[in-house]
């Protein structure tokens, strides 16, 4: 593999049972899924006991659970499925059709991409040509890439570029609720025809996606400052990249850069009814996915924005994927969009809600903007609880407050730093607990009275850290200061050197009791037990900063050939040695910056 290349790295068998074997592991999860490995198609069989509608869709694997993860009661009846981001092949559809085909009708639902066009229409006329009830439905919702979406052929013809993404599902959970309701073919494709000209769906992503066995160049993929938007589920090149600030910011250029200005102006500004689909493009984490919903109600429910939308559903979760990418699609469907939507909508927003007889990754919010509303009232009368007063501001002389704020604010610039050397001993996130913690203090620093009730106040900083700080290190730390306290003096000017000198080391010793470690286990103590031990030998702030001074890169250099008996870095079994022991080095860090300000 050269350097300049990322290879791709998958749970696989074989380059050539990739979709074999996921089909059959699917098969095995659904007794009323019956699967054909030698033309790759899947069917319900329930469905095809009854006289309703059958509905068909394929395309290529790699966007699961789209589409065999909806073969279903109340969605689709069958899915034919090509290789990784390929059509299926034609004979595998006609394959298909025959075994599920009703005097009813079959519905094909295709997205709109050349190879699945040609191979699925290529079936459709052949069954029609025989007299069979066959027609061909396409999907395109892309609405990111607007302004290429209409470009010529050879022969000066216009055709649609317009890509089929996330629309496509809640598409079949429509028809899918129709058809088992015993709607007839006419009617089906009718809502249909309706239906699809109101999707508009738009992906952003941070990083493309990897399918197995193929590898990417460096120079393709994307700064970690970056998103894209408007990245196809094959991994196309999107309309433009951005810098990433944060989740907000995405969310609203989606809305303001890409729907508002490439959907059409009167239709967009008329848009009020609508259904929303969040899809995770693949590899997005739960958190991940958490923080995106907020920032979507954030965003949609902002009394300040000026267009405003009457959410009725937000559906939710893996829908249409793109293997590994680290994006997420937004769909709207437009209720409103035409009349015959306008006549129908109660009943499509019944067919949207109605329960699917199992788990397929299609979670549904009904009452969006009632549990919104409601959660800010119930965030607001808990904070109401927490009574605040403000003792310092930005123009504050005090020094005790500029030290802390100066010293927490320092802290977290030293976040990678920290990670980094955790992650060559044990997981890599004391820099981020640090940070989040000091975050935590810093939103509530200018509200303790530091000069007048300086005990309590390191007594409610060591509360915010053990609240904000994972881990180990919050517990031992907010231990560490509540004991510490106890050698304070209430006023912050009544307070010495052997004040300091004793919370620290009772402090220390706190941290020894509850996290039943001792010197020589390689945990932050070994720096702690002996830098206290020297401190008590002086009586003054000079003599402090250069018993520190002179001994403390020693002791950093000393723990680094320890062993370690306690936390994540005992597991390492002496892989550790050698390395800087992080918990220590944040100790140096805290404590070397404080003396230096004295």
């Amino acid at each position: 593999m050269e350097e300049s290349k990322i290879q791709s790295k998958y749970f696989v068998n074989s380059k050539t049972s990739i979709i074999q074997d996921s089909l059959s592991g699917q098969c095995l999860t659904n007794e009323n899924i019956v699967y054909y490995p030698e033309y790759n198609f899947i069917y319900d069989k329930s469905i095809l006991e009854t006289k309703q509608v059958r509905l068909i869709c394929g395309g290529g694997s790699g966007h699961e659970p789209a589409h065999g993860g909806f073969v279903l009661e109340g969605m689709l009846t069958c899915a034919v499925c090509g290789d990784i981001f390929s059509s299926p092949s034609c004979a595998n559809i006609i394959k298909a059709i025959e075994e599920i085909y009703s005097d009813s009708g079959v519905i094909i639902i295709v997205k709109n991409y050349q190879g699945d066009i040609i191979n699925f229409s290529l079936a459709c006329e052949l069954f029609k040509s025989q007299n069979k009830k066959v027609e061909m439905i396409i999907v395109d919702d892309d609405i990111s890439l607007t302004n290429q979406n209409e470009i010529k052929d050879d022969n000066s013809k216009l055709f649609n570029k317009r890509r089929g993404l996330c629309g496509t599902v809640l598409l079949y959970k429509i028809l899918g609720s129709l058809a088992k309701n015993y709607y007839l073919f006419e009617e089906i494709l009718e809502f249909a025809k309706n239906i699809i000209p109101s999707l508009y769906t738009c992906g952003v992503s941070l990083t493309t996606c990897i399918p197995p066995f193929t590898s990417v160049d460096k120079n393709d993929i994307m700064k970690i400052s970056e998103y894209e938007l408007g990245l196809g589920i094959h991994g196309e090149k999107g309309k433009e990249r951005f810098e990433f600030k944060s989740t907000d910011e995405i969310i609203q250029n989606i809305f303001d850069n890409c729907f508002a200005k490439n959907i059409l102006e009167k239709t967009y500004k008329e848009m009020n009814d609508v259904v929303i689909v969040v899809s995770n493009l693949g590899s997005l984490t739960p958190i991940e996915m958490n923080i995106i919903i907020k920032s979507l109600f954030d965003y949609l429910y902002n009394e300040n924005r000026e267009k405003k939308f009457n959410i009725h559903k937000i559906i939710y979760g893996n829908i249409m994927t793109s293997l590994d990418m680290k994006g997420f699609s937004i769909t709207i469907f437009n209720l409103n969009q035409n009349e015959f939507l306008e006549k129908y909508k109660d009943k499509i927003l019944l067919c949207v809600e109605e329960p699917l007889n199992r788990e397929c990754g299609w979670n549904i919010i009904k009452n969006p903007k009632d549990i919104y509303t409601n959660k800010i009232k119930e965030n607001l009368k808990f904070e109401k609880k927490i009574e605040k007063k403000l003792y310092n501001d930005e123009n504050s002389k005090s020094f005790i407050y500029n030290l802390l704020k100066d010293l927490f604010t320092y802290l977290q610039t030293k976040r990678e730093e920290l990670n980094d050397l955790d992650k060559k001993v044990a997981d890599g996130d004391i820099g981020t607990g640090v940070y989040n913690s000091m975050a935590k203090i810093l939103s509530n620093l200018q509200y303790l009275d530091l000069e007048e009730d300086f005990k309590n106040s390191i007594k409610r900083i060591g509360e915010d850290i053990g609240a904000s700080f994972g881990g180990t290190s919050g517990p031992l730390y907010m231990s560490f200061l509540l004991r510490a306290s106890d050698f304070l003096e209430k006023k912050f000017t009544d307070n010495n050197i052997k004040n300091y000198i004793n919370a620290l080391k009772y402090g220390t010793e706190m941290i020894m009791k509850v996290g039943k470690a001792e010197k020589g286990d390689r945990t932050m103590l070994d720096f702690l037990i002996n830098i206290c031990e020297l401190f008590e030998k002086v009586d003054n702030i000079n003599d402090l900063k250069k018993v520190f001074s002179e001994n403390n890169k020693k002791l950093l250099e000393d723990v680094k050939l320890l062993k370690c008996k306690r936390g994540r870095s005992s597991y390492l079994d002496g892989k550790e040695i050698g390395f800087d022991e992080p918990g220590c080095v944040l100790v140096n860090i805290w404590l070397e910056y404080i003396l230096n300000k004295l």
